[in-house]
């Protein structure tokens, strides 16, 4: 099947990686796309799904901020497949997409994800998920910046979705559909038509839940998943975490890649305990005082006018989002 694989990803047809961003964690974004280029074997490509840059690709879409969401990109994950169809640039073109949340990590080879998918429900679904069992229970009560958990029907399975673009019940997710459609509709999948035969597994190791999987029960994890909060912040670093150090080896693996010093984001200085818990020292903004929402509306200034403008321009001009890297290996 690994062969298979192989063969259907090229330099000119890449498998296309859409990860979610958040604004006040771009960090761990950078993290899952390098992690994923230094353990791929077939070719990837990156678009990052951004909240403002979708917006300006896609003006039909006009679904309000939910405040029960708890990233930046909630619902933008159902619009990759037609970001994707809509995307010639640099003459690619793409018949696979995989979206993961941005708080992710490989530690395995992305074409054995593909190959999983296939082996388990053959080629033909038009999506594939880890089909988590109802009723895990995690470790904590709150997750990523103090949020309540909430727990919910096939809670997970959206935030590792493997896409088959050329299946005709992709025409469904529209800007219009994903505008109107309820938040349970869209995460528990209720958009296939026929469940049974549209709906592929992929292994638990894919989206392995730190804080909700153990390794005697669930194996060692392929793509991890810090669902509740990784190390980027320092409250939950403080606790430990399965995958923590690997995360923070993949982190530094990054940094050393990187032309200058970054600084930290929001999240990596945001605590919510009293102290706080410590923050990571030698960046520039190390000994800024710790986030707070009152700096929300200069961060996200700086967001657009900084660390996204170039994609904001090219979604306003092209109707859909820039392929921000490829990774051929």
């Amino acid at each position: 099947m690994l062969d298979n694989v192989a063969d259907t990803f090229s330099s000119e047809s890449p498998l296309l990686l859409g990860i979610g961003y958040d604004s006040h964690e771009p960090i761990a974004f950078s993290v899952a796309w390098h992690s994923a280029c230094v353990t791929t074997s077939i070719p990837i490509a990156c678009m990052r799904l951004a909240a403002p840059v979708v917006a300006a690709a896609l003006p039909t879409y006009t679904r309000p901020h939910d405040p029960k969401q708890s990233t930046e990109f909630t619902y933008l994950r159902f619009l990759l497949p037609l970001l994707a169809s809509r995307s010639t640039e640099g003459g690619i073109y793409f018949k696979w997409a995989l979206f993961i949340d941005d708080d992710m990590l490989f530690t395995d080879d992305i074409a054995n994800l593909v190959a999983d998918a296939w082996s388990n429900s053959g080629p033909d679904c038009a999506v594939y998920t880890v089909q988590h069992p109802q009723g895990l229970t995690p470790t904590s009560s709150t997750k990523l910046a103090n949020v309540p958990q909430t727990d919910y029907p096939r809670k997970n399975w959206s935030s590792v979705m493997l896409f088959n673009l050329y299946h005709p019940v992709m025409s469904t997710l529209t800007p219009e559909y994903v505008s109107t459609a309820s938040p349970a509709d869209l995460h528990r999948l209720l958009w296939l038509t026929d469940e049974r035969k549209q709906l592929g597994r992929l292994p638990g190791r894919w989206n392995w839940l730190v804080g909700w999987y153990n390794s005697d029960e669930h194996g060692s994890a392929s793509l991890v998943h810090y669902t509740d909060g990784g190390p980027w912040y320092p409250d939950h670093r403080a606790d430990g975490m399965d995958y923590g150090d690997e995360w923070i080896a993949a982190l530094r693996l990054f940094e050393e890649s990187l032309t200058s010093q970054r600084s930290l984001g929001p999240y990596e200085r945001f605590s919510a305990r009293d102290p706080p818990s410590p923050k990571w020292s030698g960046y520039p903004n190390s000994d800024d005082p710790y986030w707070t929402p009152d700096e929300e509306e200069a961060w996200q200034e700086h967001v657009r006018t900084t660390l996204i403008a170039d994609e904001l321009i090219f979604a306003k001009e092209h109707g859909t989002l820039p392929v921000i890297d490829v990774y051929v290996p």
